[in-house]
């Protein structure tokens, strides 16, 4: 990836990733559209990103097969549905261990803006 290829990158997906290169968490990036977490470090990753200010809006799972990405419609978490005592760590410990998590951020407030 060129610096140029990193600039168009979205603000939330850079987070992640750097936040994935720092905790050593497994990821699969195939540009802007599609960034997938390995579940075993994405209770990592949350726990990192919410400890940075980040909110997570929802996590959603899907299944790799070979160039194929399946979702799966039975693992889906979506903060504003969910009980208040059920975080999306919680969540994500208790799907299968062979799923890869789509993290969706809320939006981060601008430096040196109110928020």
């Amino acid at each position: 990836m060129t610096i140029q290829e990193w600039r168009n990158v979205p603000e939330s997906q850079r987070r992640i990733i750097g936040t994935c290169f720092r905790l050593g968490v497994d990821f699969l990036w195939r540009g802007p559209s599609e960034l997938l977490v390995s579940q075993a470090g994405t209770e990592r990753l949350v726990e990192a990103l919410t400890k940075e200010g980040a909110t997570v809006l929802g996590l959603e799972a899907f299944n790799i097969d070979g160039d194929n990405v399946h979702p799966r419609m039975d693992l889906i978490y979506d903060s504003d549905r969910a009980p208040s005592d059920l975080s999306a760590g919680t969540v994500v410990a208790l799907w299968p261990s062979e799923v890869w998590i789509e993290v969706v951020l809320g939006d981060q407030p601008s430096e040196g803006k109110g928020g």
